[in-house]
């Protein structure tokens, strides 16, 4: 029987599934503990389905500060790439700094050694080339 070593296993897994990426992703985008809830059950399924088409557009509608943004523009496009390296996304926001600042914290999870570990030789920045 192959076996193959923990981290292949647990980035397959995670490449498969939004919640269990996002649970793992968590401390690379935020610091704070997380306090996982059904509404980010919910967000992760919804976008997953967005993912694979069954879901055109979708509308979030939830109160600040319960992890929307973080899930929605930080870590669901970082997900999404693996799924398919060439996608796009356009983050927008009603402030710059908030736009940076998802585009950023998405980068710095691409960049983590997590990250790198388990998917490192799928991305590449374009000016690493």
């Amino acid at each position: 029987m192959l076996r193959l070593p923990l981290t292949i296993v647990q980035a397959e897994a995670a490449r498969l599934n939004l919640r269990r990426f996002a649970r793992e992703a968590w401390p690379y985008v935020d610091p704070a503990k997380l306090i996982w809830g059904w509404h980010m059950d919910a967000m992760c399924d919804h976008l997953s389905y967005v993912s694979t088409g069954d879901v055109r557009f979708l509308l979030i509608n939830i109160p600040p500060r319960t992890s929307k943004s973080k899930l929605t523009s930080v870590i669901y496009p970082v997900w999404d790439w693996l799924q398919d390296p060439k996608l796009q996304f356009l983050t927008a926001s009603y402030a710059l700094q908030l736009s940076m600042r998802d585009a950023l914290f998405s980068r710095r999870l691409i960049e983590s050694t997590w990250f790198q570990q388990r998917w490192g030789h799928r991305f590449r920045f374009a000016f690493d080339e």
